[in-house]
C-alpha cells in the first residue's frame, strides 16, 4: 500500500498525471481512497471533481464535502446536502460547515441552525461556530453568544474564543472571565491564558496570578506554556519558570523554549542552555536549534559550535553548516573547511556548496568546482547547479550541461530545467526537448516556485509526441522511444 501511494505521488511529481491517476486508483482499490482525494487537491477543476468523485464512492469524508461545495457552487441544493449529510456521516463536517453558511447567507437562518446542530450533534461544533460567527457579523450578539456556547460543548471554542475577545476589548473583564471558564471547561486554556496576560501588562498582579494558578488546575499545558512567556516577559522568571515546569508536566515543553528564548535576547547564554536542554528533553526538538540561532546572531561561535552536534540536523540551515559558514565569514576559513566537510560526512552538504560559491565568487573557479563535487557527492547540488548557469552565461554551454547534469544527479536538476528553457529561447527544439525531459524525470519541474513554470515546460516540449499520450500512456508510433530512452515506463500495478 505504502509503495504504491509512494509511486502515485513519483508520477505526479514528474507530470506523469495519467500514470499518478491510475496508481491512485489501484491504491483505492487497495483500501486506500484517501490518496485519490489528495491529488485531487492538486488538479484543475474537472480533473479534481473527476478524483473526489472516485474517493467519494468509496466513502472518503472529505471528498464528499469537496462535492458538496461543488453542488453548492452549481446552486444545487438538494445534491449538496444529500453529500453533506453522507460526508457527515463518514466522519467528515465540512461540507455541514459550507452548506450551513450558504443557507444563512441565503436568508435561511433557522434552516442554517438545524444543519448545524445536526453536526454538533454528531460531535463536529465546526460549523456551528461558523453560524455563531455568522449571527455575530449580522449584529445579533446574543443569539451568536447562545450558538458558541452549543459549539463549545461540541468541542470548537473558536467563536466563543472570538467573543471573549470582543468583551476584553470592551472592558467587560467579569463577563469575559466567566466564558473562559466555560471555554476551559471545553478543553480551551487560552482564553484565560489571554486574560491572565492582560492582567500583567495592567499591573493586576493579584488577578493575573489568581488565573494563572487556575489554569494550572485545570491542565492546559500549552496555554501554561505561553502565559511562562508572558511571566518571562515581565521579568518574573521564578513565576514564569513555575508555569513552565507545569506545562512541561502535561507533556508541552514549548514554555521552556520560549523561556530559553528570552533569556537569550537578555544574552543570558548560561540560564538559556539550561533552559533550552530542559525544553528539549520535554520533546521541544528545535530548542537547541533556535539557541544557536541566536548565539550566531550574537557572535557567540564556540558555544555556538559546542552546542550544534546535539542540536536537531532536521532544520535549514542545519546547525553544523550553519557555523561552518558563520566561520567563514568571520575569516576562519580553515575551521569553516573542517566544520563543512564534518557536516558533509553527515550527509549535509550545505555549507559546501556555500563555499563553493563564494570561492567562485572571489575568482577560484578550480577550488570552487572542486568543492561543488565535494556538495554534490554529499547530496547538495546546488553548488554545481548555480556554476553551470554560469558557464552557460560565460558562452561555455557544452560544460554548463555536463554540470547541469552532474547537478541533477546530485538531486538539483534546476539547472537542466533553466537551460532546457534557453535552448527554448534560442529556438534548439531538439536540445531543449532533451533537457526538459531529463529535468522532469528528476523532479525539478515541481521544485519551480512559478506553477506557470511548470505549465510552461509541460506545452513547450509536447511530451506527448514523445510516445506517452495526454493519460501518460505508452502509445505507439513509429517514433516511439525504445525501453532505454528517458520516458520509458513500465505499466502500473493493478492491486
Amino acid at each position: 500500500m505504502a509503495s504504491l501511494k509512494a509511486m502515485t505521488f513519483a508520477a505526479d511529481a514528474r507530470l506523469r498525471f495519467g500514470i499518478a491517476a491510475r496508481l491512485a486508483r489501484a491504491t483505492a482499490a487497495a483500501g486506500d481512497s484517501a490518496v485519490l482525494a489528495e491529488l485531487a487537491d492538486l488538479r484543475e477543476e474537472e480533473q479534481g471533481s473527476l478524483l473526489h468523485t472516485l474517493a467519494a464512492a468509496a466513502g472518503h469524508g472529505p471528498s464528499l464535502s469537496a462535492l458538496t461545495q461543488e453542488r453548492l457552487a452549481h446552486g444545487d441544493w438538494k445534491g449538496a446536502e444529500v453529500l453533506a449529510r453522507q460526508a457527515l456521516s463518514a466522519g467528515d463536517a465540512e461540507g455541514m460547515h459550507h452548506l450551513a453558511r450558504a443557507r444563512f447567507d441565503n436568508g435561511k437562518r433557522k434552516g442554517a441552525i438545524a444543519l448545524a446542530r445536526q453536526a454538533a450533534r454528531a460531535g463536529h461544533g465546526g460549523p456551528l461556530s461558523g453560524i455563531a460567527e455568522r449571527h455575530m457579523m449580522a449584529g445579533l450578539p446574543k443569539k451568536a453568544l447562545t450558538l458558541a456556547l452549543e459549539a463549545a460543548a461540541a468541542g470548537d471554542t473558536h467563536a466563543l474564543g472570538w467573543q471573549i475577545d470582543r468583551l476584553v476589548y470592551a472592558g467587560e473583564l467579569e463577563l469575559a472571565e466567566s466564558l473562559a471558564r466555560k471555554a476551559a471547561a471545553a478543553g480551551d486554556g487560552d482564553p484565560l491564558s489571554s486574560l491572565a496576560s492582560h492582567h500583567i501588562e495592567a499591573g493586576q498582579q493579584q488577578k493575573a496570578d489568581a488565573l494563572a494558578y487556575e489554569l494550572a488546575s485545570t491542565g492546559h499545558g500549552e496555554a501554561l506554556g505561553g502565559l511562562a512567556a508572558d511571566y518571562a516577559r515581565a521579568k518574573q522568571w521564578d513565576k514564569a519558570e513555575v508555569l513552565a515546569r507545569e506545562a512541561a508536566d502535561r507533556g508541552e515543553g514549548l514554555g521552556w523554549q520560549w523561556l530559553a528564548d528570552l533569556r537569550g535576547q537578555d544574552g543570558d547564554w548560561e540560564a538559556a542552555e539550561s533552559l533550552a536542554r530542559r525544553a528539549a528533553k520535554s520533546g521541544q526538538e528545535f530548542a537547541l536549534n533556535q539557541l544557536v540561532r541566536r548565539l550566531l546572531e550574537a557572535g557567540e561561535l564556540d558555544t555556538a559550535e559546542r552546542l550544534a552536534p546535539i542540536a536537531s540536523p532536521h532544520e535549514l540551515p542545519p546547525p553544523l553548516s550553519a557555523i561552518a559558514l558563520a566561520r567563514w565569514n568571520v575569516g576562519e576559513p580553515e575551521r569553516a573547511m573542517a566544520l563543512a566537510r564534518e557536516a558533509a560526512a553527515a550527509g549535509d552538504g550545505l555549507a559546501l556548496a556555500e563555499i563553493a560559491l563564494l570561492r567562485w565568487e572571489a575568482g577560484e573557479p578550480a577550488a570552487a568546482l572542486a568543492l561543488a563535487r565535494e556538495a554534490a557527492a554529499a547530496g547538495d547540488g546546488l553548488a554545481l547547479a548555480e556554476i553551470a548557469l554560469l558557464r552557460w552565461e560565460a558562452s561555455e554551454p557544452d560544460h554548463a550541461e555536463e554540470l547541469a547534469r552532474e547537478a541533477a544527479a546530485a538531486g538539483n536538476a534546476l539547472a537542466l530545467a533553466e537551460l532546457a528553457r534557453r535552448h527554448l529561447e534560442a529556438g534548439d527544439t531538439e536540445a531543449a526537448e532533451t533537457l526538459s525531459l531529463l529535468a522532469i524525470n528528476a523532479g525539478a519541474i515541481t521544485d519551480m516556485e512559478d506553477f506557470e513554470d511548470q505549465e510552461l515546460y509541460m506545452e513547450a516540449f509536447a511530451i506527448s509526441s514523445h510516445g506517452l499520450d495526454a493519460e501518460g500512456r505508452r502509445v505507439s508510433t513509429e517514433d516511439a522511444p525504445s525501453p532505454e530512452s528517458l520516458l520509458h515506463t513500465s505499466p502500473p500495478p493493478v492491486s
